[in-house]
């Protein structure tokens, strides 16, 4: 049986992966056996009404009677679904190896675009599944679409959790242990930045995760969590395959003529508008892409519009983010993930012509009339051209790691396809004692 639910939590509190632990800890119980790790999948991060990272968890395990795991699944999403907060939970469940081509193309598209709850549904009727909903059940997109996510690269994540009694309290990490962590580096990514000191593996909200660690496989991960210092008594922890880090949201290409809102991807296009930086630090500037104008925006957060100050005109790019809505105040724009300069224009500029007699510069006699050098009288028709040297280079500029969506690839995975084997005798998933 495959199990995937999604939009179970709210910006009050609730974690998806938290009731994948919770039922996980039940399904163990009952003696049903786990065929690989709980999915941890990350859909597009730019649709407006998704609450932190937009991850959507799926259950692939056999069962002896699968009518009755369903039942308490269903009633377990019901019971610790944050509903009174605004969750929509919905949860899709398949028998089999029923996984259908039709069910493949939503979850790619779940990646990059906004996907309509009824086409879900049909997808998962035609398939022959069962879906369960509460509110408007936009969680079943989410939940089939881990279900079906094809993994072409995966990382894995360990997710700690807290105790019923700490949630709300600050979390009590001690940065110097996730910087010693960092010698794990770079088989694990975006866990603490040494430029403000940050720790990373920590989210800030009420939620029940406590820390996660992400990296390149389970192995790796085990021996980071040991590696982190605290004072708080945790619930236990949880290893998940996810596609974090994989920048998977990014393989589509933006349509130039057509710009769907809150879409994910890249266009390709020649700078037409000279950046500029805007009140607050942002920066703006427009790109011409199969005829079209597209604005672009860098945020300071970003710390891009300080990296890609050097562009100008003519530069040849490559835009990766999310399409920006259109509002009364501002247009349809991307909002800037990644940029990859492809191709330096020529920076020139002129100058009066230099009399080669005197060593002087020339002066010009007035518009449309010719040069000429008040010392010795010789004369020029031209200005003279001078290529400058760019105080950019061709190369991919990422955002600061402060800034990554789960979905981002850091630099250290550029060229890295990882698979994640399935190790059902290891600590994947552990209750902690008292």
């Amino acid at each position: 049986m495959y199990v995937g639910f999604d939009d179970t939590d709210s910006t009050r509190g609730m974690c998806t992966t938290f009731l994948a632990y919770i039922i996980t800890e039940n399904l163990l119980k009952r003696g049903v056996r786990f065929l690989e790790y709980p999915r941890l999948v990350r859909l597009n991060p730019n649709v407006p009404w998704k609450t932190r990272g937009n991850g959507a968890v799926a259950l692939h395990f056999a069962a002896d009677n699968a009518d009755r795991v369903q039942q308490q699944i269903t009633d377990m999403i019901g019971v610790y679904s944050d509903l009174q907060n605004g969750a929509n939970p919905g949860a899709v469940f398949l028998r089999g190896n029923s996984i259908t081509p039709r069910m493949k193309r939503l979850s790619r598209d779940a990646l990059h675009k906004v996907v309509e709850i009824s086409d879900a549904c049909d997808i998962i009727r035609d398939g022959g599944g069962d879906a369960f909903s509460l509110g408007t059940g936009r969680g079943v997109i989410g939940a089939l679409a881990a279900i079906a996510y094809d993994f072409r690269d995966s990382t894995a994540e360990i997710i700690t959790y807290r105790s019923d009694a700490n949630l709300g309290v600050p979390r009590q990490i001690k940065p110097d242990s996730v910087r010693v962590m960092q010698k794990t580096f770079p088989d694990t990514f975006n866990s603490y930045d040494d430029g403000s000191g940050q720790v990373l593996i920590a989210p800030r909200g009420p939620d029940p995760v406590f820390y996660g660690i992400r990296g390149e496989n389970p192995g790796i991960l085990y021996r980071a969590s040991s590696m982190i210092m605290h004072t708080e008594r945790l619930r236990g922890h949880m290893m998940f395959c996810t596609n974090q880090g994989t920048g998977d949201h990014l393989q589509h290409t933006i349509k130039a003529r057509m710009m769907e809102p809150y879409s994910s991807g890249v266009v390709d296009g020649v700078i037409s508008i000279e950046p500029q930086i805007m009140p607050g630090g942002h920066m703006c500037f427009s790109i011409k892409s199969e005829g079209h104008s597209i604005p672009c925006w860098a945020y300071r957060p970003t710390r891009l519009p300080q990296k890609l100050s050097g562009l100008m005109r003519g530069d040849h790019v490559i835009v990766s983010g999310g399409v920006r809505g259109e509002s009364e105040d501002y247009s349809r724009a991307i909002n800037i993930e990644k940029v990859h300069v492809q191709r330096l224009a020529p920076h020139i500029t002129y100058k009066n012509p230099h009399c080669s007699r005197c060593n002087k510069s020339m002066k010009s006699k007035g518009r449309g009339q010719h040069f000429w050098c008040v010392r010795c009288g010789s004369t020029a028709e031209h200005r003279q051209q001078i290529c400058m040297p760019r105080t950019i280079s061709e190369g991919i500029y990422n955002a600061a790691v402060t800034a990554h969506r789960h979905l981002t690839r850091p630099p250290q995975r550029y060229n890295r396809v990882n698979h994640i084997t399935f190790e059902p005798d290891t600590d994947w998933f552990a209750v902690y004692k008292d």
